[in-house]
């Protein structure tokens, strides 16, 4: 009997193992700093729900949305005509959200779970602090939805004011601006990567981790005798 819980205990090993495998294998990663929408169309409002921009990005696995519509920007120090003196985090382009009232929202939407930084940019033409309200989403599930204040730069500042966030886990992530003031904030320079087990078969939970559990529920499903 002890061979065979022994044996037990190698089998389950070994399919953690074989679960890790179908998992390993390092995913690029993908950096969108918004350069090629703005050689493409200049400075000015865009349709971001119009298939030519929103999926602008597609080949790289990200989709954009919005309510309204979004601004395409080269940065002040290059002749921005938008006037919201926003400069490039990581490049001269940018694109920003811009609205007279609460409710604009701008949604990035992911092929797959990733892991996401985001720069985004405050201006100093209206030089007041940007509240959004940012929903992080997982599989149409809400991971997290938070009130996230961006603060204002000095009234001036050629650059505004970059704000660096991080989001892990996602395939989508919502921007909605929440107060009723004039305002416009940037977003730049995207980086992002698919997470380990992040849409692999071997992720059986789907929490985005790979581990003992996965393997129970293997054991589970094999026990009802489910043909997935």
């Amino acid at each position: 009997m002890g061979v065979s819980i022994l044996n037990g205990i190698k089998g389950v090993g070994s399919m953690a193992i074989g679960l890790a495998v179908l998992a390993s294998g390092a995913a690029a990663q993908e950096v969108v700093t918004f350069e090629e929408l703005y050689t493409t169309y200049g400075s000015g409002f865009g349709n971001f729900n119009a298939p030519a921009i929103s999926e602008f990005y597609g080949a790289q696995g990200l989709t954009m949305s919005a309510t309204e519509p979004i601004w395409i920007g080269d940065g002040v120090s290059q002749g921005d005509t938008g006037g919201f003196k926003i400069e490039g985090s990581n490049s001269p382009a940018y694109i920003a959200l811009a609205s007279g009232g609460p409710g604009g929202t701008l949604v990035f939407s992911f092929d797959a779970a990733v892991d996401l930084e985001i720069d985004l940019i405050t201006t100093s033409v209206i030089s007041i602090d940007v509240p959004l309200q940012v929903t992080l989403m997982r599989k149409g599930k809400i991971l997290q939805s938070t009130l996230d204040v961006f603060g204002a730069p000095d009234f001036g500042d050629p650059d505004g004011r970059v704000h660096h966030r991080s989001y892990a886990g996602v395939d989508m992530v919502q921007f909605m601006i929440t107060n009723d003031s004039a305002h416009a904030i940037g977003f730049d320079n995207l980086q992002f990567e698919e997470v380990s087990g992040g849409c692999s078969i071997a992720d059986l939970n789907e929490d985005g981790s790979l581990n003992f559990l996965d393997v129970s529920e293997f054991l589970r499903i094999f026990g009802e005798g489910c043909p997935e």
